[in-house]
């Protein structure tokens, strides 16, 4: 998975076509390596998401 973008995780994975809101901009901030507290009512999935791209640690 960490070959894949994103936008293909979340389709295959979740099945969704796009992200909600701004979780594509945190996504994408936390996998360029920048740290990121984000509060959103999204679920488990967005942070099974964003460890699914990160080579890092994801608490």
């Amino acid at each position: 998975m960490a070959n894949q973008s994103p936008q293909q995780i979340l389709q295959e994975v979740f099945g969704y076509n796009q992200f909600r809101h701004q979780q594509q901009a945190i996504v994408e901030h936390v996998i360029s390596g920048h740290d990121a507290l984000v509060l959103m009512p999204t679920g488990v999935g967005f942070y099974y998401l964003s460890k699914s791209v990160s080579r890092t640690k994801v608490f």
